[in-house]
């Protein structure tokens, strides 16, 4: 049993989407070169900020408004 995300398979389902995605990844970069140092900060900021992230990784701090 899963005891981070409390339903073993929420979890089961993010590795698969995420070993999936790794694989995609995998593909698009064979048939079209790699990514450049670009797109991978820009992929990087969109992630974050899909998130609520800064593109360091952290969250930036809540105000009173947020809460």
């Amino acid at each position: 049993m899963n005891t981070v995300s409390g339903n073993p398979t929420e979890e089961e389902a993010r590795r698969l989407r995420h070993a999936l995605l790794g694989q995609e990844l995998r593909n698009f970069e064979e048939e079209h070169g790699a990514f450049s140092a670009g797109e991978l900060a820009e992929a990087h900021e969109r992630i974050a900020a899909a998130f609520g992230r800064d593109p360091e990784g952290t969250r930036p701090e809540r105000t009173s408004r947020d809460r």
